[in-house]
C-alpha cells in the first residue's frame, strides 16, 4: 500500500472527524426541507445507471431532486473541499438522500433523524470480499464507518443480506433484499431494443457475429488499480477470433482512466441486450448477465493471488460456468460456443501469445506447445471441453435460474417500488380522481358537510379534484358541481370529460354505428330496456321508468336519481336509431340477474365496445377506447400530472381501470370484488365518510 494513498486516509478521516460535522451542525439549524432528495457520489460525475430510475420515478412523485454527482478523480483539492462542503449543507435540510457506493461526507455526522439516508448498493449477489473483509476496501487502520448514517442498504437477495451486514458493520434491519434499481430496466423490451439498436449503430461490424463483453474488475485499490487479465494478453485472444466474434472491452470505472483507448462508449449495463456471452473475472455484473439468461465465462489468471490478497465469498466454479486461468483455454472455450469444430494449431502459440508470465499469478499453463502437430495433451484440452459443455451451452440455463434464484431473486422488474416502498416514499398528490355514487357520497345520496371541507382543502392545498362518474354531466348532483373547486368532470365512465367552469367538452368518445345496433339487437333478443346518454343527458324510456316502483332490488334513492335525470321518451329504440352516429353510450338495463353473464358473454363478441358495471342490474357500454382511466389520462396530459401523482377513489367495476392507472388506488370497503383487487388501500364504507377522512390525510402529508 503506497503512502500517498495511506495519507489521503488520513486527510480523509481529519476532514471526517473535524471539518464536515461543523458545517453540518451549523445549517442543521434549519428545518428538513419536505420533499428535497439528494442523490450523491464521488466517483461518476452525474447520476450512475442505478440511480437513475430511483431519480426518475421521484422526479414523477413530484419531489425536488439534485443531482450531486460527481468524479473526485477529475477534480482539484479546492473543487473537492467546496463540493464536499456544498454537501453538507445540502444534507443537513434534505428529507432524503441515496448513495450508491461509499461516500463518506455521508457518514461525518450525526445524521438527523428527519432524514433518510438510502444506499442503493451497486452490486449484486456475492463474489469478492468487500468492506472490513477487505483491506483494499477500508483498511484497518481507518477510524469510522462509511456506512454511518444508512437507514436502508438495499441487496438483491435474502441469501446474501448476512454478508453485508458482517461485512460492513451493519446493525440488523438496516440490510434489506429489496433489489437492485437498474436491473429494473432489463424487464423493459421497449429499453432492450433501443440498447440493442443503439450498440449495433455505434459498432455496426458487430452484425453477423457472436457479441462477446469482457468486463474485468480491478486488483489492489482504487486509487492504483490493476487489471491483471488485461496484462495477461487476453486482447490477442481477441484478435484471434475476430472472424468469428465482436469483442467490446467494458472496463470497471477505476480502469477506465488508466486504459483510455479501451473505452467502448457504452455502459456494461447498456450492453448486455446485444451480447451473447460474457467473459469476466470478480465483477458482479455477472450477475446481471444473469438475469438475461446469458452464458459467462471466467477468466481468472491470478485466481490464487486474488484469493490471498482480496479474498473471495464464493468461488466462481459455484456458478456453474467454465472458470480458467489459460488463454488457451479461454480461446477454445469461445471456439466451442462459436460452433467451431476446428481446434487451434499448438505451434500458433494462440497469435504469438506468451504464457509464462502465467506462473507468477499461480496460473497453470502449461499445455504443450511444441513446433509441430497437435500434442496429445492438446488434443485431450478440447476433447475435454467439448464433452464437458453442450454445444453454444457453456453453462446450462437451469443453473442461471438457480443463481438467480438464490442470489438475485428481488431483482424481479420491482426493485425501485420495493425501496421507495420501504423508505416510506409515496407520490405527491396533485390529481384526485373521486367516483360519487357508493363512494364519495353518503348512503343517501348525499355530500356530507365534512366530505364538501375535504373537497375544498384538497384545492387550497393545491390538488386538482376530478370527478370521475358513470353518471352523465347532467345528472351530476348539484351539490358537487356547483364548488368552485371542482374544474373538471370525467363522465357516462371516459366517454365525456367536461371543463365545469365552461361547461365545454374536453374530450368525447362516440359508439359506432356499428356496435349500437349490435347491442339492441342483443337487448332486443333478452327482452331487456335499453337507455342512451347523448349530449351530457341521459335518456330513458317511459316504460322503463313507470317500472322502478315495482323493482325491490333498486334503492329508493337510487329510484328517486333516475326519475329525475333521465329524459322520459316514448320510444327509446326510435331515439337511439335517429341518434345513432354521436351517443356516449348505451345502458342495459336488466330485470334479471340470472341473465347478466349470458349478456357480457355477447357483448364480449362486438369489437369496439367497452364494458362496464356500476351497479349489477346495470351493463354500461361505450366507444372501445374509454373507461374512467381514459378521462384521467387526458387530464394528466392537459394539466401535465403523471399517473403516479394521481389518487384514485371507487367501488364499482367501472372503477377497477382508474385504480390501476392511478398512482394510488383506493377501494371502499363496500366496494365490488373486483374493485377491491384493484386497490392498493382499502378504506372503510362510503356511509362513514372514509374517502373525505383519506383526502384530509392526503393534504397533510403535502
Amino acid at each position: 500500500m503506497s503512502v500517498k494513498y495511506v495519507a489521503k486516509q488520513y486527510v480523509k478521516m481529519v476532514l471526517q472527524n473535524i471539518y464536515l460535522p461543523g458545517i453540518y451542525r451549523k445549517a442543521a439549524k434549519l428545518p428538513v426541507e419536505k420533499g428535497k432528495v439528494i442523490f450523491a457520489c464521488s466517483h461518476s460525475k452525474g447520476m450512475d445507471i442505478n440511480m437513475r430510475p430511483v431519480a426518475e420515478r421521484l422526479s414523477r412523485y413530484g419531489y425536488d431532486v439534485k443531482d450531486m454527482c460527481v468524479c473526485f478523480a477529475e477534480m482539484s483539492a479546492s473543487e473537492k473541499k467546496a463540493y464536499i462542503s456544498d454537501f453538507m449543507r445540502e444534507y443537513a435540510t434534505a428529507e432524503y438522500v441515496f448513495l450508491s457506493n461509499y461516500f463518506l461526507p455521508a457518514a461525518s455526522c450525526r445524521k438527523r433523524k428527519e432524514t433518510k439516508l438510502i444506499q442503493l448498493w451497486h452490486s449484486g449477489g456475492l463474489l469478492k470480499k468487500m468492506g472490513y473483509d477487505c483491506p483494499d476496501d477500508i483498511p484497518s487502520y481507518y477510524k469510522g464507518n462509511p456506512m454511518a448514517n444508512v437507514d436502508i442498504l438495499s441487496v438483491s437477495s435474502e441469501e446474501v443480506v448476512s454478508y453485508f451486514e458482517h461485512a460492513l458493520h451493519l446493525e440488523k434491519g438496516v440490510v434489506r433484499p429489496l433489489g437492485m434499481a437498474r436491473t429494473d430496466l432489463y424487464y423493459d423490451n421497449d429499453n432492450n431494443d433501443e440498447l440493442k439498436k443503439k450498440f449495433y449503430e455505434k459498432h455496426p461490424k458487430a452484425v453477423g457475429k457472436k457479441v462477446c463483453i469482457y468486463t474485468p474488475s480491478f486488483s489492489g485499490n482504487a486509487s492504483d488499480p490493476v487489471c491483471k487479465g488485461l496484462e495477461s494478453g487476453i486482447t490477442k485472444v481477441f484478435d484471434r477470433l475476430k472472424d468469428e466474434y465482436y469483442f467490446v472491452v467494458s472496463l470497471h470505472p477505476c480502469l477506465q482512466k488508466k486504459y483510455p483507448e479501451l473505452n467502448c462508449g457504452l455502459s456494461t449495463e447498456e450492453l448486455l441486450p446485444a451480447a451473447d456471452i460474457m467473459i469476466t473475472d470478480y465483477s458482479s455484473v455477472v450477475y446481471d448477465m444473469m438475469l438475461y439468461e446469458k452464458p459467462f465465462i471466467f477468466f481468472v489468471p491470478d485466481l490464487e493471488h486474488y484469493k490471498k490478497r482480496r479474498g473471495l465469498c464464493i468461488e466462481p466454479k459455484e456458478l456453474g460456468a467454465p472458470v480458467t486461468k489459460s488463454l488457451r483455454e479461454l480461446h477454445e472455450l469461445l471456439r466451442v460456443f462459436a460452433g467451431d469444430e476446428r481446434t487451434s494449431a499448438v505451434n500458433d502459440h494462440i497469435g504469438g501469445i506468451d504464457n509464462s508470465g502465467f506462473k507468477i499469478y499461480g496460473c497453470d499453463d502449461s499445455i504443450g506447445m511444441n513446433n509441430g502437430a497437435e500434442s496429445t495433451d492438446d488434443r485431450e484440452l478440447i476433447h475435454n471441453l467439448k464433452k464437458s459443455i453442450n454445444r453454444n451451452q457453456l453453462i446450462s440455463v437451469n443453473k442461471i435460474k438457480e443463481n438467480v434464484r438464490k442470489y438475485m431473486n428481488k431483482c424481479d422488474g420491482h426493485a425501485v417500488d420495493r425501496i421507495l416502498a420501504a423508505a416510506g416514499i409515496k407520490p405527491k398528490i396533485r390529481m384526485l380522481a373521486i367516483d360519487l355514487d357508493d363512494t364519495f357520497l353518503d348512503g343517501s345520496g348525499r355530500m356530507t358537510e365534512h366530505a364538501r371541507e375535504s373537497l375544498i382543502k384538497a384545492d387550497e392545498a393545491g390538488i386538482e379534484v376530478v370527478i370521475a362518474s358513470g353518471r352523465s354531466y347532467s345528472s351530476l348532483p348539484e351539490e358537487i358541481t356547483s364548488l368552485p373547486c371542482i374544474r373538471y368532470a370525467i363522465c357516462s365512465n371516459g366517454a365525456n370529460v367536461v371543463d365545469n367552469r365552461t361547461g365545454e367538452r374536453v374530450h368525447s368518445s362516440f359508439m359506432t354505428e356499428k356496435s349500437v345496433r349490435e347491442v339492441l339487437a342483443i337487448a332486443d333478443k333478452y327482452n331487456m330496456f335499453t337507455d342512451a346518454f347523448m349530449d351530457g343527458t341521459p335518456h330513458s324510456s317511459k316504460a322503463y321508468l313507470k317500472t322502478l316502483d315495482e323493482r325491490n332490488d333498486i334503492t329508493a334513492h337510487r329510484k328517486e336519481y333516475l326519475k329525475k335525470t333521465r329524459v322520459p321518451e316514448d320510444d327509446i329504440k326510435a331515439f337511439i336509431t335517429d341518434n345513432i352516429d354521436h351517443l356516449d353510450c348505451v345502458n342495459i338495463l336488466m330485470h334479471d340477474l340470472n341473465l347478466r353473464d349470458t349478456l357480457l358473454d355477447e357483448l364480449g363478441r362486438i369489437d369496439d365496445i367497452y364494458v362496464t358495471s356500476s351497479i349489477d342490474y346495470l351493463i354500461e357500454i361505450s366507444y372501445y377506447d374509454c373507461g374512467k382511466e381514459k378521462g384521467m389520462k387526458v387530464l394528466g396530459e392537459k394539466l401535465g400530472i403523471p399517473t403516479e401523482q394521481m389518487a384514485a377513489f371507487g367501488n364499482a367495476d367501472n372503477d377497477t381501470g382508474m385504480l390501476l392507472l392511478a398512482g394510488v388506488g383506493y377501494a371502499v370497503s363496500n366496494a365490488s370484488e373486483s374493485c377491491i383487487e384493484a386497490a392498493d388501500i382499502v378504506l372503510g364504507p362510503n356511509t362513514h365518510d372514509s374517502v373525505a377522512d383519506e383526502i384530509f390525510n392526503i393534504v397533510s402529508s403535502l
